[in-house]
């Protein structure tokens, strides 16, 4: 791990590895994010996060299916560049095409279901500094597209010298470095980076790629909304259907293609993370677990350890005694 002063140059720059995902989350700083596990067993991430004026850059690798929810930094625009050209990715309910950014939209943040192959380069620069930047490469109208856009697919291979460039910042700072290195890195960050990446999307084959809109797409955006609004709730799947007027075969379907698993899976397995969201708060530690569980509409206390092992790898007791 580095860890370096805001005193000292860069003013923030960790990179760490994690066994626990609602730790990953909290040391982003500037992002308000909620993670979701997907897929039983153990959690593990790999997080590089540097911080230097107007600059944010972040490199993260999750090894579990994950739904990813929450805010980018407030005053920036953000960037995902995949570090792989073909990664499996749900953005805004859209699956992500080979050689594609990510533009974070300030109405909507972050909204996607990961894989287990998850490695993906964060970016996130002013959005002042974009126009400036989009002038001078003679590209005024780019600015326009790309606050309109959730994804934007390059040609074939045409990021790769961004993400290669990406690369080779991301190894710098993850081992030791002097003041000379770190004048490298933010030279690369404030100039040469950023008119690369721009300079790309604006060549790109095709400038966006709007939010689907089948009905599966809005079942699925109207059930999160409504379990969101309702977090004590434990609704079975034929229930969901009568709410929201669809068939059982249409909610397995919406399921298996936004999140890559059943409505009743995904239902549960959203409480189940929802019991170690509070197991993991402070001011619950008076609270009795069996309490925690019948909140999230848990009976059975030993079958809910059970799935909650086998989805986190740790009984309820063991985090509710570990924070």
């Amino acid at each position: 791990m580095i860890l370096m002063e805001e005193s000292k140059m860069p003013p923030y720059c960790v990179h760490q590895t994690f066994d626990d995902f609602d730790e990953f989350t909290e040391s982003a700083r500037g992002w308000d994010i909620d993670f979701k596990q997907l897929e039983p067993g153990p959690f593990r991430s790999e997080f590089l996060h540097y911080i230097q004026g107007n600059i944010q850059f972040g490199h993260a690798r999750i090894n579990r299916h994950i739904e990813q929810l929450g805010d980018s930094p407030k005053g920036f625009r953000t960037f995902a560049i995949p570090a792989i050209s073909s990664l499996r990715l749900k953005w805004c309910g859209v699956t992500l095409p080979e050689d594609s950014a990510i533009i974070f939209q300030p109405a909507r943040g972050l909204d996607s279901v990961s894989w287990s192959d998850f490695d993906m380069f964060i970016f996130s620069i002013p959005d002042a500094r974009i126009v400036q930047l989009c002038n001078e490469l003679g590209c005024p109208a780019l600015p326009e597209i790309i606050s309109q856009s959730d994804i934007i697919r390059c040609r074939a291979g045409a990021l790769a010298t961004v993400r290669q460039a990406l690369a080779t910042v991301a190894d710098l700072l993850k081992r030791p470095a002097d003041s000379e290195t770190f004048q490298r890195v933010q030279q690369e960050f404030e100039h040469t980076i950023p008119g690369m990446l721009l300079a790309t999307l604006a060549s790109a084959q095709k400038t966006t790629q709007s939010r689907p809109h089948r009905m599966r797409d809005a079942v699925i955006r109207e059930i999160t909304a409504y379990l969101d609004k309702a977090p004590g709730t434990a609704p079975k799947v034929y229930e969901l259907c009568n709410r929201f007027n669809v068939s059982e075969r249409t909610l397995e379907y919406a399921f298996g293609d936004h999140f890559g698993t059943t409505p009743k899976e995904y239902l549960k397995r959203r409480r189940l993370n929802q019991v170690r969201k509070i197991l993991r708060q402070r001011p619950h530690k008076n609270i009795p677990i069996v309490d925690i569980a019948n909140c999230c509409g848990f009976w059975h206390m030993g079958q809910l350890a059970a799935d909650y092992r086998n989805l986190f790898g740790e009984l309820p007791s063991e985090t509710f005694n570990r924070i």
